[in-house]
């Protein structure tokens, strides 16, 4: 029987698409880490089913071996090393042409970034844009499929119980974005949305999935978050200076243009999308449950 592979397997993204794999009984899900015998490798297994196998995205052949008997992949890449965005578009197609040489790969699952083509300015966007290009020019021929999902802004990228996590989440878009809004979604749901392409090659071939739930201002989180939330202001050019270029043009990008989903077509193909205020919740009481269970 043919399997899944997953990569970014100890991340947000990755642990979301195995929850949701296993969530849908998935059998034979590979989960791509460079140390599958250490804690979080092990935790793989233990925790979403699914078989650690050793890789790397910079390492070709340890991709090649790990893709043995995949006949879908989902793939999510990072620019947090030493080579940044163009270590990432390295890894992307690393990634690609690892499953060009593989017998079994016939789908790649993408996730890259909202509006990614649309935002030149922003390195990990227009990087996640090339990574894009060079799948669709290179994943060609019968029976090889592609699915791209776009992720927005994360309702992760903040806390939903109390402490200073939340608090500085909330001052540090606030004053970035003042009254600005910005699509969000739950990394939950990206997770979600991606194993459905994983599992259903033919029905999601070809589509570049603009994923967001909603359309926020901070503002309109904090009243969100149940039980309320505060936040402070910081002038926005002292943040400027201490963030990296690469969020700097981000924030700057959200302000001056934005996301450009369609919400209202998303919801209608994913109508299980969580709203901020579900999210929230949800979050609050896996942490009251979790504090009882102590």
């Amino acid at each position: 029987m043919s399997s899944i592979l997953v990569t970014g397997a100890t991340g947000k993204q990755g642990q979301a698409t195995l929850a949701a794999l296993a969530q849908a009984q998935v059998a034979n899900v590979k989960a791509l880490t460079r140390n599958p015998s250490g804690p979080r490798g092990q935790a793989l297994s233990q925790d979403y089913n699914a078989q650690p196998v050793k890789g790397d995205l910079n390492d070709k052949a340890s991709l090649q071996s790990a893709m043995s008997g995949a006949s879908a992949a989902f793939l999510v890449t990072t620019f947090d090393d030493a080579k940044g965005t163009d270590g990432e578009v390295e890894k992307g197609k690393i990634f690609v042409d690892a499953a060009l040489a593989s017998p079994s790969v016939k789908h790649i699952v993408f996730s890259s970034v909202g509006s990614a083509s649309s935002a030149p300015s922003v390195p990990h966007f227009a990087s996640k844009a090339k990574i894009e290009d060079y799948l669709k020019a290179q994943w060609k021929g019968e029976n090889r499929t592609w699915t791209i999902v776009r992720p927005v802004a994360f309702f992760d990228n903040f806390d939903p119980n109390p402490g200073m996590a939340r608090f500085g989440a909330l001052s540090f878009f606030g004053s970035l974005l003042g009254n600005t809004k910005v699509d969000f979604i739950a990394v939950e749901d990206i997770g979600r949305v991606a194993a459905l392409a994983l599992q259903s090659p033919q029905k999601f071939h070809g589509q570049t999935i603009e994923l967001a739930s909603q359309h926020l201002s901070t503002a309109d989180i904090q009243k969100a978050i149940p039980g309320g939330a505060w936040k402070m202001y910081i002038p926005p050019f002292i943040l400027f200076k201490i963030l990296p270029y690469d969020l700097s043009q981000m924030f700057k990008w959200f302000v001056s243009d934005g996301y450009h989903g369609d919400l209202q077509a998303v919801r209608k193909q994913f109508p299980f999308l969580l709203t901020f205020e579900q999210w929230a919740k949800k979050g609050q009481d896996a942490a009251a449950a979790k504090k009882k269970k102590a």
